[in-house]
């Protein structure tokens, strides 16, 4: 499920989602909560309470694309998310770099701080 940093931060959505997985029989791990980055994060504080809040309740929660919208490398610090979701230009030789090297070494020092 694709999720706005807007939404991330409303304290009422792991309640929500806890009611529609067990209107379905499904356990949380089921659903996985992926964070777009259409919009900056407003509210960085409440985002964090309420991903470490999901993930408490078992919602796998990714940061999806990263690198491709307002992404920020603090947000890897600050999120308590399980999966960081690498955006294709990271990781594809295809770029305005000759060889796509920028682009690949900046893709795995992603991964490297994303395993901290």
């Amino acid at each position: 499920m694709n999720i706005t940093p807007g939404l991330v931060a409303d304290p009422t959505l792991l309640t929500g989602l806890q009611a529609a997985v067990a209107s379905h029989g499904l356990p949380p791990s089921a659903l996985m909560v992926e964070i777009i980055e259409t919009t900056p994060f407003e509210d960085m504080a409440a985002a964090t309470c309420v991903v470490a809040s999901l993930r408490n309740a078992g919602f796998p929660v990714a940061l999806d694309d990263f690198g491709a919208g307002h992404t920020s490398v603090s947000y890897l610090y600050q999120l308590p998310t399980n999966i960081v979701k690498l955006d294709r230009s990271l990781v594809t030789s295809e770029s305005l770099v000759p060889d796509g090297m920028v682009r690949r070494s900046s893709g795995y020092a992603v991964c490297c701080i994303g395993r901290r």
